[in-house]
């Protein structure tokens, strides 16, 4: 299983430039998980598609992070 340091996390990019490039990647998953059904003499295909999913993940996953609001703290929460 990958972990979490698969994609380098960077502040400051928009998130219509994350989403886009996780498009691409998605995009050159589908082509490798196509081959990988197709060439049986390697898995190379697999593990590249399966790499790609796991690195698009990560950014969708941390898009979401940054569109969720977070709950307000209240002034308990403040002090400890």
């Amino acid at each position: 299983m990958l972990g979490s340091a698969t994609v380098p996390r960077q502040v400051g990019v928009p998130i219509l430039d994350a989403l886009t490039q996780t498009s691409d990647l998605l995009s050159l998953a589908k082509s490798f998980a196509e081959d990988a059904a197709y060439a049986k003499d390697t898995d190379r295909h697999a593990w590249a598609a399966h790499y790609l999913t796991a690195m698009s993940k990560a950014v969708i996953d941390d898009v979401v992070k940054v569109l969720t609001p977070r709950p307000a703290r209240t002034a308990t929460e403040s002090e400890e």
